[in-house]
């Protein structure tokens, strides 16, 4: 009987691994009993529409879907006055739109020299 992690070769440093062998080790794996996998840790459900959510700070973020749009809290950008639903909206505003030019990461194109600000922009 193969040990967990043995191999028909474990002795033989110089034997090599033909596709069948391979093969056969698959089908070996799948004989041996598995363990069973970890309950999921606990699920947050919403309320209002019983939406499932894997953590409670994606539940309350959630929940401010629900809210009608004058009890949203707002993020505002001191600089031009924009405003977000979400934190991560002002900082990626700020990132992209205020950053200081010579902060700015610049990747010219290699094909035609235009200046682009992320990788995305350079894809054809």
């Amino acid at each position: 009987m193969l040990h967990k992690y043995a191999t028909p070769f474990a002795d033989d440093k110089n034997a090599e691994l033909r596709p069948e062998d391979n093969q056969n080790l698959m089908e070996a794996a799948d004989l041996l009993p598995r363990e069973p996998k970890p309950p999921k840790k606990h699920l947050f459900q919403c309320e209002i529409c019983d939406q499932i959510l894997s953590t409670k700070q994606s539940l309350n973020n959630h929940k401010t879907k629900h809210l009608d749009p004058e009890q949203r809290e707002t993020f505002r950008c001191e600089i031009c006055e924009a405003t977000f639903k979400s934190k991560y909206g002002l900082k990626y505003h700020l990132e992209t739109k205020h950053i200081a030019e010579n902060e700015r990461k610049m990747l010219p194109c290699p094909t035609c020299g235009r200046i682009f600000k992320s990788d995305e922009g350079r894809k054809i």
